[in-house]
């Protein structure tokens, strides 16, 4: 049975729960509820749980860290259970995409997203998968931070389900098939 990561990128704390800078966690706890799985633990900076899909063991965590400091949660689980960056995916909000439009990449920068940087950092590599949600880009004359930090708009709050599905399902096929071909199918339709 193949052991795969999946880490949905953003801060604890109730203040940023519908944060765009959280759609990492809103996207794995939609499928920890797909897998039907309950019971997160806290345990190596992170909340973590985890079952089974596809004849493949799943580990879902939300890093503690906050965002800028991801790479430790990342690290410390693809050390203890000795999993290869291949078989992790990233899943951050991207300030390049237009709200709601998701982009998996098997590798690249960071892309100016720190929670991916600090990955990069501990891990030593940039070859690792990522699904990329679009946040839209900061608004003119706002601050980057700020708005990443800020609140999604109620009109957003009510496409977050349709995108959230649509996220989840690309990530079942990456478990399930890998990154190659969640590309081919994900990237082409979203």
């Amino acid at each position: 049975m193949k052991r795969i990561l999946i880490a949905g990128l953003g801060n604890p704390g109730p203040e940023y729960a519908l944060t765009r800078h959280n759609i990492g966690f809103i996207i794995v706890d939609r499928l920890a509820e797909q897998l039907r799985l309950s019971g997160w633990t806290k345990e190596k900076k992170s909340h973590s749980i985890r079952g089974e899909y596809r004849d493949n063991e799943v580990i879902i965590i939300k890093p503690r860290t906050y965002m800028n400091l991801s790479g430790e949660a990342v690290i410390a689980y693809l050390s203890h259970y000795r999993i290869p960056p291949g078989d992790f995916l990233a899943v951050v909000d991207d300030l390049a995409l237009p709200f709601g439009k998701l982009r998996f990449r098997a590798r690249g920068s960071d892309g100016g997203h720190n929670g991916l940087s600090s990955i990069i950092e501990k891990i030593g590599s940039q070859e690792f998968p990522r699904l990329r949600v679009g946040i839209d880009p900061t608004p003119e004359g706002t601050d980057t931070a700020d708005y990443v930090l800020s609140s999604f708009t109620p009109e957003q709050i009510e496409e977050l389900q349709n995108i959230t599905e649509k996220a989840v399902k690309g990530i079942l096929s990456f478990i399930e098939s890998g990154i190659e071909d969640t590309m081919n199918c994900f990237n082409k339709s979203s």
